[in-house]
């Protein structure tokens, strides 16, 4: 699922939202998050806030 409106606060419900559909979740913010931390050679997993951030895949398998 994608969620490209920067204006949408999903921060607090990006890990429920996947829970229930099973599908990872994307939002625009946290894209850009993801590759800002990536440029800067940060690879440290965020909890909490969508698999892309966690670094896994719907299967639990690393995504770097």
């Amino acid at each position: 699922m994608v969620f490209s409106c920067a204006g949408i606060n999903l921060s607090n419900g990006i890990d429920a939202i996947e829970k229930e559909k099973g599908l990872p979740v994307i939002s625009s913010n946290g894209a850009l998050l993801w590759e800002a931390l990536r440029l800067t050679g940060i690879r440290q997993p965020v909890d909490g806030f969508s698999m892309l951030l966690k670094g896994i895949d719907r299967q639990g398998t690393p995504l770097r």
